[in-house]
């Protein structure tokens, strides 16, 4: 019974640090790669601490940095391979439609239909957009390229 107790226990906590680990932090991630932060220099330490990474840093920094990507891209060309790590955000959009809304009302002695809101704007739950606004290229695990989208 005791066994079984901690057994369930250890289970839980196996499954909270898998958790918190898909929701690292930015000092999670440099726990997670604690030898190599160290081995940085202060100002690329700096770099990584607020958000960035730049030219040449691997895929290990750029992970401490700006964490998991939310899509990885692979590309085959005549001069290598490459690997895109895309950042996207989603974002509700809205339908502003031409339509006839119509509401009863009585006119001397009888109900008529109007319009009375010939357009109109909705915002649905379910219906969202997403954007990418990061893409880091690399080649042989280095950052090749760093594409900031702007919507």
């Amino acid at each position: 019974m005791m066994k079984s107790r901690v057994m369930t226990f250890r289970a839980a906590l196996v499954l909270l640090a898998v958790v918190l680990q898909g929701c690292a932090t930015t000092i999670t991630r440099v726990e997670q790669h604690q030898a190599l932060f160290d081995s940085l220099d202060d100002a690329t330490q700096a770099t990584l601490l607020h958000g960035e990474t730049q030219l040449g840093y691997n895929m290990e920094m750029t992970y401490i940095a700006l964490g998991s990507p939310d899509e990885i891209r692979r590309k085959q060309t005549e001069t290598g391979d490459t690997v895109t790590w895309v950042y996207q955000y989603s974002s509700p959009t809205s339908h502003y439609s031409a339509g006839s809304h119509f509401q009863s009302r009585f006119y001397g002695g009888g109900y008529g239909h109007h319009p009375y809101d010939p357009f109109f704007y909705t915002y649905e739950p379910y219906n969202y957009v997403v954007h990418d606004y990061l893409r880091i290229e690399f080649s042989g695990r280095h950052v090749v390229g760093i594409e900031e989208i702007h919507n």
